[in-house]
């Protein structure tokens, strides 16, 4: 049997929504009792802030999940030295052996397995609270509780994503353990369906005990602008703000239909994006105000040459991103001189398909040595706005156009396949594609998706994972490279959290 240590939680503590530069320093736990810890409602509040700031580090969404690693194994960047850097020319290779990527993969696991611990012992200390400790009362209480529960279904599922072959394979093995106490020194490794099960049960208790505050007080979710620039209540404070930036009650939805097509739970997956997409989407018609909360980003602003209105994050329709203010500084420092993330442009040939009318196809410009790379992690230059500047920061995981491309795979697979490529449809028109997506077969159909993804979540990480849940190769020209092998990661030498 496997020893998994959990040490106490290290609070990393910023003032996670005051400003972008104030920290609050804090004694990390393993110094001080719970009493200490958790003796106010500002302790269970850092704790939880410290949770989502550990995770946007580099070792995990800040770099290896998004830009980094994950987008190099979705072959979005070229290939060799000049592309890459010299330790993702091995990544992109699948050679898990090498020493510099079982280090990679070492730490993912680790800090993701250290972020369920933290997540764990919140959740244990909340359970017992009173209500009245917290000033906010009852909806304070469920919401960092149910932040909480999203974050370990969250963090466990990209575990499973990583660590063990796909359902759509067969595969339905022990390979990865799944942590709901604290502390926990050792646990079986489940099943896959096991796994998804308990994350489905997770995400959907946290839902409900997050419902409250996000509906009452929807104008902070409303907007683009409340949902990313700190917006809040004058009398709840800044906790509270940015909700976009959080698992709010949306993107748990969302997270849900995401968890429940991965598991091939389709009935439910497109309950969840229905959800969603009735209640959120541009289509859909709001029972808490007046009108949409999401929309899709204009074409205008898609790529604009003009820096103030150049939405590279094309945020408006991001329903979860974690953040890093000093993220365009620490994708400056990891690059330096000699590091370049230059894209493959076999992948993206927009013309391939008759799509060099879309619009996300301006956000691949030319770097200094006359090769293409992605706008999303480049400062373009928008210093004066704040709705601009705040895409900086952004980490993009969960976005209104993968609703519509669940749903629309949902439908498909039901039959409707006029409905399905209409939803696909809605998303490349409001993209600019004019090419329009009629009368496909079942390959066809799944060819669309993938060249949906792989323009829409360019260089964000989450194109591996299609392909992977879809047990398809990647094809780059005439080569192919095999999901068999090459899209598991071995589990680290030696897995006892430190």
């Amino acid at each position: 049997m496997r020893k998994y240590i959990y040490l106490m939680m290290t609070i990393l503590a910023i003032a996670l929504f005051s400003s972008c530069d104030e920290w609050l320093d804090l004694e990390p736990s393993d110094k001080v009792d719970d009493s200490k810890l958790y003796g106010t409602y500002e302790g269970f509040r850092n704790s939880l802030n410290g949770i989502y700031t550990s995770i946007s580090e580099g070792e995990l969404y800040g770099r290896e999940m998004t830009w980094g690693l994950l987008s190099v194994l979705g072959q979005d960047y070229l290939s060799g030295s000049s592309g890459t850097s010299s330790t993702y020319q091995y990544a992109q290779q699948y050679n898990y052996t090498r020493s510099t990527i079982k280090t990679i993969i070492s730490k993912m696991w680790s800090k993701s397995y250290n972020a369920i611990a933290n997540c764990n012992k919140l959740i244990q200390e909340i359970d017992d609270k009173d209500p009245g400790f917290f000033p906010e009362g009852d909806m304070e209480k469920n919401l960092i509780l149910g932040e909480a529960l999203a974050l370990r279904g969250f963090l466990h599922f990209d575990m499973v994503r990583l660590f063990a072959p796909a359902p759509e394979s067969g595969d339905n093995g022990e390979y990865v353990p799944y942590y709901a106490t604290f502390p926990s020194y050792s646990e079986p490794r489940l099943r896959t369906s096991e796994i998804l099960e308990k994350i489905i049960i997770d995400l959907e208790r946290a839902k409900d005990l997050v419902i409250q505050w996000d509906t009452t007080n929807y104008r902070i979710m409303s907007s683009v602008s409340g949902r990313f620039t700190r917006m809040s209540t004058p009398e709840s404070g800044n906790f509270f703000a940015s909700r976009g930036n959080r698992l709010n009650f949306v993107a748990i939805n969302g997270m849900l239909a995401r968890v429940c097509l991965y598991a091939g739970q389709l009935d439910k997956a497109k309950k969840y994006a229905l959800y969603v997409y009735e209640n959120f989407g541009p289509e859909g018609k709001n029972k808490w105000s007046s009108s949409a909360w999401f929309k899709f980003t204009a074409t205008s602003n898609i790529g604009s040459s003009t820096a103030s209105s150049n939405y590279i994050k094309l945020f408006d329709d991001v329903i979860f991103s974690l953040y890093d203010d000093l993220l365009l500084s620490h994708i400056s420092t990891y690059k330096g001189s000699s590091v370049y993330m230059r894209l493959n442009m076999n992948i993206f040939d927009f013309g391939a398909y008759d799509d060099t009318d879309d619009a996300r196809a301006k956000l691949i410009v030319k770097d200094n040595g006359n090769k293409e790379v992605c706008q999303k992690w480049l400062d373009t230059g928008a210093a004066t706005s704040i709705n601009i500047k705040c895409q900086y920061r952004m980490l993009p995981n969960l976005r209104m156009s993968e609703i519509y491309y669940i749903l629309s795979e949902c439908y498909y697979a039901e039959g409707n396949t006029v409905e399905a490529e209409r939803l696909l449809n809605y998303v490349r028109n409001s993209r600019g594609a004019k090419r329009q997506v009629s009368g496909t077969t079942p390959a066809q159909f799944k060819t669309e998706l993938m060249w949906e993804a792989r323009k829409e979540f360019m260089t964000e990480g989450q194109t591996f994972f299609v392909y992977k849940r879809l047990n398809e190769n990647i094809k780059i020209g005439s080569q192919v490279i095999p999901m068999k092998d090459n899209f598991v990661f071995p589990l680290p030498d030696n897995e006892t959290i430190f």
